[in-house]
């Protein structure tokens, strides 16, 4: 019966630690972070074994109602067992949850600032090339009053009535 059931609990220790390394894809198993799932797990399980162990030999191995009632023990720690790693596995998931959100609003911060800083820099040049084009512009209209002011006669002072004619308007 000892035999039995360290077979039995030898088997769902490997079944449990090949769904777990399944579920754990790309990750290490014992890397730091996700505090050596597999290796606690083991030992859980261990203890467990042990526990049982010592349980047969207080209980009497030899009783029909003992196999029955160890049977439930195993199951009890098997149970245990597994709902501590799909506790953990929960912990480790919540923890890379943070991780990418927190490298994904990195990467947006930095993608923000960069874009900010290219439209800083376009405002920067539009303000230059809209600088050059009105002082351009005022020194066309400087020359043409110029030009204007600098001809004598009827045509400069017809000219001159009409923009104080529009001035009155305006005033």
């Amino acid at each position: 019966l000892e035999v039995e059931l360290r077979g039995i609990i030898s088997q769902e220790m490997t079944r449990m630690q090949r769904e777990l390394e399944m579920s754990l894809m790309g990750d290490e198993v014992g890397a730091p972070g996700n505090g050596g799932l597999l290796g606690s797990a083991a030992e859980r399980l261990e203890a467990a074994a042990k526990r049982l162990e010592s349980a047969e030999l207080g209980a009497g191995a030899g009783t029909a109602g003992g196999d029955g009632n160890i049977e439930e023990i195993v199951r009890r720690e098997i149970s245990a067992a597994a709902m501590a790693l799909a506790q953990q596995q929960r912990e480790i998931a919540e923890q890379q949850l943070g991780q990418v959100c927190s490298e994904v609003g990195q990467t947006v911060r930095g993608e923000l600032k960069e874009t900010a800083e290219q439209i800083s820099s376009r405002v920067d040049k539009f303000e230059g090339a809209f600088d050059a084009g009105m002082e351009r512009l005022e020194q066309g209209v400087n020359k043409v009053l110029t030009a204007s002011s600098g001809e004598g006669g009827s045509g400069g002072s017809s000219r001159r009535k009409s923009e104080k004619a529009a001035a009155a308007e305006r005033g």
